[in-house]
């Protein structure tokens, strides 16, 4: 049933799932285009905090739950759900005027004025990734005009680039603060500047506060992701400073999501969330 909504969603390039044909013994390359990923994640973490009074945050939205209990006097436990169904949102796009350096991406975004606004989010995900080399850059500035200038960011410039774009777009935004436990990444990490990262979360009128991770992820983060702090929400500073130090277990993680199909003209780095494409925007 997945598989035949996702080719209602969006143009793929094959059948969802359907092998891409190869010579025999020749490398097997991933279809063009982004993944379109549904389904459903569940990671659990052990965390012994650096300090006593480390607080981390209960919080969800829109695909998204982390929950914090106490296990004993020295840890905590973290349970983080994620759930890729479709968006479902019917929000226009929105029209937009960007610096001189953005004239690019302005062209490609009022070009979906009439489609949903989840499209126009899509293509500001793919354009941070074509148009911009990620890389750690803890010694660079990550201001916008740092970063279109050099045409490298990390995760906090790529935020930053985002989150200009959607303020001209009249759209609310804001960055959030934690940690990615990456699939090659060992299991315990200690928090300190380099393992922080970065990713936006944005309001959509008629759906609420959804994550995207202009790293790669388009309106979803995987359940490897914990808030540590929300832009106008915490204390980010505070809450950074305490954590320094903190230990961290991905203990387990259960995967249950998939690709389901490929959205053409995007960035194959992209893993992608379905909005119903379908459904037209009032």
């Amino acid at each position: 049933m997945i598989a035949v909504i996702a080719m209602m969603l969006l143009p793929v390039s094959a059948s969802p799932g359907a092998p891409v044909s190869a010579p025999p013994g020749a490398p097997v390359s991933a279809p063009p285009g982004a993944q379109i990923i549904m389904g459903s994640q569940t990671a659990y973490f052990w965390v012994v905090p650096a300090i006593d009074s480390l607080a981390l945050p209960d919080y969800g939205n829109n695909g998204y739950r982390q929950k914090v209990e106490k296990h004993n006097t020295m840890t905590l436990r973290i349970e983080v759900n994620v759930g890729n169904r479709q968006l479902g949102s019917k929000m226009r796009g929105r029209r937009v005027t960007l610096p001189k350096p953005l004239v690019e991406l302005e062209g490609l975004l009022n070009e979906r004025i009439d489609g949903p606004f989840a499209d126009q989010v899509a293509l500001l995900m793919s354009w941070l990734r074509t148009e911009l080399t990620y890389r750690g850059e803890v010694r660079q500035a990550q201001d916008v005009v740092s970063v279109l200038k050099r045409g490298s960011a990390d995760c906090v410039g790529m935020s930053n680039v985002a989150q200009l774009v959607l303020a001209a777009m009249d759209v609310k935004s804001r960055y959030v603060t934690g940690i990615a436990f990456k699939p090659d990444d060992k299991n315990r990490r200690v928090l300190e500047g380099e393992v922080l990262h970065r990713w936006i979360e944005i309001q959509y009128e008629d759906v609420g506060w959804v994550f995207s991770d202009p790293a790669g992820k388009v309106n979803f983060v995987d359940a490897t992701y914990i808030v540590l702090g929300i832009q106008g929400l915490h204390q980010i500073p505070s809450v950074l400073e305490d954590a320094v130090g903190t230990r961290v277990e991905l203990l387990k993680l259960s995967n249950r999501m998939g690709r389901v199909g490929t959205q053409n003209g995007l960035d194959p780095r992209l893993r992608v969330r379905p909005n119903r494409l379908f459904v037209q925007p009032k």
